[in-house]
């Protein structure tokens, strides 16, 4: 069954994170639904990062396989992979991993992402921004702007998986301004998770009309 992949108009709406569970995600892929679902799921996906810095200026960049997650849960719902009439990231967001307790920093960055498991190129996925150490991504985490064409790579993954591959992302912070500027004796410490909400729309027995449903 070919799967309609969900097309990109510019539309300004996660993840990395509203879709339904009430998060906003700027610049997502509006999710194309005009289908005979019988079922829609959704789940939050984490991956942590561990971060050590004694520097203003820095790069982060950490391959993740959210790929691995999304398949167990798919498998735990009873979901066919050929079921599946679309599947997308709807929401997204930046939570601490563990209780920080050192001093406030202010964090600016964008963040830009890649496949890395094929031929590819970097493109921006969250937009310039400024996050405050631990206030802004303390208890619920914070929802970040998110910049359409990183969603939409993201999409294109989560595409490939259910077509039997296995993709690979890696993420890598550009720019990164801290204030106070972390030292030796000042070392900014503390890890966080970048989580991103799948939303699967499965069939029953049709996804609706297939019409040039590739032209992303």
């Amino acid at each position: 069954m070919k799967k309609p992949f969900l097309k990109v108009a510019l539309i300004p709406a996660v993840v990395l994170l509203a879709f339904a569970s009430g998060c906003n995600l700027v610049d997502s892929p509006g999710a194309n639904l005009d289908t005979d679902a019988s079922l829609v799921l959704q789940e939050e996906f984490c991956v942590q990062f561990n971060e050590y810095r004694t520097t203003s200026d820095f790069t982060d960049d950490a391959s993740t396989l959210y790929a691995t997650q999304i398949l167990a849960w798919l498998e735990d719902n009873n979901v066919n992979l050929d079921e599946i009439c679309s599947i997308f990231q709807s929401g997204g967001r930046i939570v601490l991993a563990e209780p920080y307790s050192g001093h406030p920093w202010d964090i600016t960055s964008k963040i830009h992402v890649m496949r890395t498991d094929i031929y590819d190129e970097f493109h921006p996925y969250l937009r310039p921004q400024t996050v405050t150490l631990p206030g802004d991504i303390a208890g619920d985490g914070y929802v970040p702007s998110f910049h359409y064409r990183g969603v939409r790579k993201i999409n294109r993954a989560l595409e490939d998986l259910i077509d039997g591959g296995m993709p690979t992302l890696s993420f890598v912070c550009w720019f990164t301004k801290v204030d106070p500027e972390p030292s030796v004796v000042d070392p900014l410490v503390f890890s966080w998770d970048a989580c991103i909400t799948v939303t699967v729309v499965v069939g029953d027995g049709d996804c609706g009309d297939d019409d040039d449903d590739d032209d992303y």
